[in-house]
């Protein structure tokens, strides 16, 4: 059925009758494109008779310059503002929204939300001008803010009691992020190549922030901070295959009892250019950095406090710029060890060679001999597998490995002690029974005395078997009863 030529196009959302014609269609006085020059009083009216009547669809409408405000205004229904065309600024400041706000199209410029209410969500998706403005306003829906082009977005002291998406195109930027104060209850996610630029801020300071937070892939073109912020205890920094280019701060700073920080923090890939740091409460549970798929990459090294990095790769980073505080490193079976070891990921052993060393060195200097002792092993180990087959079963190091675990195996270096004192003397017992009028507990008591080099008087019944045993255990006895004496000292000092 035609257009009636009497009635506006879009009749359905304004129900006027047509004023005007462009390019064959008739519109009403709002949805008449501006040329030609529309009447301003008779817009004024047309708009003013609408909004009485409840009007909250602004589809398609053609606003002049400095008439888009509907400050303080209260709509029952649905604000509608997709593809209507306004020139400046829409502002919506103290607006009061019963239910859902929808925004978008290639018309709007910016958008003033600061300190209006919705009830349902907010939705805007296409082009903007720049400026998305919601400091104070209280979302209780979820938030989709999804540019065509580059945006700033400023949402100080605002209140998302959903989450918040916020989607920019892949050749565009997010100018700012501005969330001092903010308070996110359910999550933010951030999506696009780029976020930041040098007249624009990431700010979070102040901020509550809860659920997931999805910042994968992000570029941030500047620095990363969480300046007093406020993390729920189940919350998750998704930083994956994210580039930071500035420093990256993630501190306790002084909010007392109440301080919480991410329960995982995810870099899997994550490149950071500039330090890193971390300083986690000493109390509490500590948070996790996981990055068990890819190395993060340290640029200008790390400062780690109060953090737990056992399911983290680090090797192959500059591990002597990275200062560790109160860590809790993974273990396996009783050792302390990278997670590059034992997670699957092909590392070479030279690379995590040299990470132990820094380790050992590091630890040794603070008096930590237990942890010490660990790299130790660790170090031993990489460099006998470095080897490769079959040297690194008939090497020294082997042998090391085998009498006391690299020096660290004092349970190891005990049971063979007592395994060659045992053994030599059933050896002096059984080939010259008649040695020992005391029998094989006198046997045992000569061998204590040869490897604890006392020196006790050889029998007169030892021929050359005998002798050459006596010498054996002079010389293994007591490199064993010192390898075992040096892996009790590394267990026992701190």
């Amino acid at each position: 059925m035609p257009d009636d030529p009497r009635r506006c196009k879009h009749a359905a959302i304004c129900g006027l009758p047509a004023h005007a014609k462009s390019a064959d269609d008739s519109y009403c006085i709002l949805h008449l494109p501006p040329a030609p020059p529309k009447d301003a009083s008779r817009f004024a009216e047309a708009l003013r008779a609408y909004l009485e009547r409840g009007g909250s669809d602004f589809r398609w409408m053609y606003f002049l310059e400095g008439w888009a405000s509907f400050e303080g205004r209260h709509f029952a229904s649905t604000l509608d503002f997709r593809d209507a065309t306004v020139f400046g600024m829409l502002t919506l400041t103290g607006a009061t929204c019963d239910e859902s706000v929808v925004l978008g199209g290639a018309g709007i410029q910016n958008v003033d939300l600061s300190g209006a209410t919705v009830t349902g969500d907010l939705t805007y998706s296409g082009r903007i001008g720049n400026t998305f403005r919601l400091q104070g306003a209280t979302i209780l829906g979820a938030t989709l803010l999804r540019f065509d082009t580059s945006a700033h977005v400023q949402g100080y002291k605002a209140r998302f009691h959903r989450n918040v998406v916020i989607d920019v195109a892949a050749d565009s930027i997010l100018l700012g992020l501005e969330m001092g104060g903010t308070t996110v209850r359910d999550g933010l996610t951030i999506r696009g190549s780029k976020c930041g630029s040098p007249h624009g801020k990431i700010d979070f300071a102040g901020a509550t922030l809860s659920g997931y937070l999805a910042f994968a892939g992000v570029d941030f073109d500047g620095p990363l901070a969480f300046p007093e912020v406020t993390f729920s205890e189940d919350c998750t920094l998704d930083l994956r295959g994210a580039r930071v280019r500035g420093a990256f701060t993630l501190t306790d700073l002084g909010l007392g009892p109440k301080t919480v920080f991410p329960s995982r923090i995810l870099i899997d890939g994550t490149r950071f250019d500039e330090a890193v740091r971390i300083d986690a409460p000493p109390r509490g549970q500590k948070p996790r950095l996981v990055a068990s798929g890819r190395r993060p990459v340290l640029e200008r090294g790390a400062t780690l406090a109060n953090v737990d990095v056992t399911e983290c790769l680090l090797a192959g980073n500059a591990v002597e710029e990275i200062r560790f505080w109160n860590v809790e490193w993974r273990r396996r079976r009783w050792r302390y060890v990278l997670a590059d070891e034992v997670v699957g990921v092909e590392v070479p052993p030279s690379t995590l060679r040299e990470a132990y060393q820094v380790l050992k060195q590091r630890y040794q200097g603070k008096g930590d001999h237990v942890r010490a002792g660990d790299f130790h092993y660790g170090e031993m180990e990489m460099k006998r597998r470095e080897y490769g087959w079959p040297k690194r079963w008939i090497s020294w190091e082997f042998v090391y490995w085998a009498l006391s675990g690299y020096g660290i195996g004092h349970v190891r270096s005990l049971a063979i002690l007592l395994v060659l004192i045992t053994g030599f003397g059933a050896a002096y017992h059984f080939t010259k029974p008649d040695a020992f009028t005391g029998g094989l507990w006198e046997a045992l008591r000569y061998s204590v005395g040869v490897a604890a080099l006392q020196r006790p008087d050889m029998p007169k019944q030892f021929g050359e078997p005998q002798k050459w045993l006596h010498v054996a255990e002079a010389i293994f006895g007591p490199v064993q009863i010192a390898l075992f004496a040096l892996a009790l000292r590394r267990r026992l000092m701190r």
